[in-house]
């Protein structure tokens, strides 16, 4: 299926909007003037990362037999090349960012003696050619993982999880790089007394802000954190401001507004109308600089990512139909001083059980890439993948 229009860009919903919002979109019609709006391409591997690199979309994801898969497309979702790994044992891509207009770094995890332990590693491609330019295994103590990677000041940062505790836990975990060489710059590992990770990043004008999940509040739905570091262009050990933990939500995804302004948005679990189990229900949070703190709830779902748009900012949501229970892609801008939304169009895969995961803008700014998996199909074990194209401003319906 396709999206659809529910109000008009520039029309803003307060709080008490958000339910009626997503119910309401979710059984628009699809179709405009006779054809599908969103562009479709199913693929082979689970897709975990996205980055518009000059014109072209990178896309990297987990093939079901468990090897790494990368692949580029025109903004019409062609194929340009694609390429599997075969020779870093037990190792998965979870994040990408362009580095220039012609390369993409990628970040995740290695296990090249499938002993079990994990460490992060970066791979730099050619996005033109598919070309492996250079890689790196990143050692922390016990083991570790990447999860988000942002290129700032000529500058690399990785963040993820570091194991800790004794192996029974995770710390968040950040490493800068040389964006051109990938050398390691310097390192910063916050001990935090229960679990937590670092999840995702975002680069202002002179620091970088990193936020995550944490176990700290106690109860069966993590928290959220977020701290602001800086400088970005030194060698010297960055320093923590504007710090908030535990806020009252995982945190999924983070914006910068500028001027010393971040978006935040995740989930907080609530109980179910049966109260037998915790549904996740969206959140957004407003942070500027002081740490002085705004937030605002909405109807169910999971954050996927936040991007800029002609339409402000945008959050892309992964919710489901109220009554057949069907996933569905859903974007709504957001008034970031407020935080009211206004939803503007959502995607669903026919009666697929699809999992959004990850989000990139289009290279001029008309739309958006989502991605993500679905259950393999006919006896088969594992995922596959998806790619759909969502524009931003959809054509009017018919009647």
């Amino acid at each position: 299926m396709s999206p659809s229009r529910l109000r008009r860009p520039g029309s803003r919903w307060g709080l008490a909007g958000w339910a009626l919002a997503l119910s309401l979109l979710l059984w628009l019609p699809v179709v405009a003037a006779g054809r599908p709006l969103a562009e479709l391409r199913r693929l082979p591997a689970a897709i975990s990362a996205l980055a518009m690199v000059g014109p072209r979309l990178v896309a990297a994801g987990t093939l079901p037999d468990g090897r790494p898969w990368l692949a580029a497309f025109d903004p019409e979702l062609q194929p340009l090349w694609e390429r599997r790994i075969d020779s870093c044992g037990r190792c998965g891509l979870l994040a990408a960012v362009a580095v220039d207009a012609r390369r993409v770094a990628l970040a995740g995890y290695v296990d090249f003696e499938r002993s079990g332990r994990e460490d992060g590693f970066l791979l730099l491609v050619d996005a033109e050619s598919g070309e492996s330019l250079a890689s790196r295994r990143v050692l922390a103590a016990a083991g570790g993982r990447f999860l988000a990677l942002e290129v700032a000041a000529d500058r690399m940062v990785a963040a993820g999880e570091a194991v800790t505790h004794g192996g029974a836990g995770v710390d968040p975990w950040l490493v800068w790089f040389d964006a051109r060489t990938l050398e390691p710059l310097r390192e910063w590992q916050r001990r935090e007394p229960l679990p937590a990770g670092a999840a995702v990043l975002a680069a202002g004008s002179d620091s970088i802000a990193v936020a995550g999940w944490t176990l700290a509040h106690g109860g069966p739905w993590p928290a959220g954190w977020f701290a602001r570091l800086d400088p970005l262009d030194s060698t010297a050990p960055p320093r923590e401001k504007d710090a908030q933990r535990p806020l009252p939500f995982d945190v999924t995804a983070l914006l910068a507004l500028g001027n010393g302004t971040w978006l935040l948005a995740g989930q907080a679990g609530v109980p179910t109308a049966s109260g037998e189990r915790l549904a996740p229900q969206l959140r957004l949070a407003r942070l500027d600089e002081g740490a002085r703190f705004a937030l605002s709830a909405a109807d169910g779902g999971e954050a996927i990512g936040l991007v800029t748009s002609p339409h402000g900012p945008l959050l892309v949501a992964a919710t489901r139909q109220p009554t057949v229970q069907l996933p569905a892609v859903v974007v709504l801008a957001v008034e970031p001083v407020g935080l009211g939304v206004t939803a503007l169009l959502s995607w669903r895969d026919g009666n697929r059980p699809i999992q959004p995961r990850v989000v990139a803008r289009t290279a001029v700014g008309d739309g958006l890439f989502v991605g993500g998996s679905y259950p393999e199909t006919g006896g088969g074990s594992g995922e596959r993948g998806w790619l759909v194209r969502l524009p931003l401003t959809p054509e009017p319906r018919n009647g």
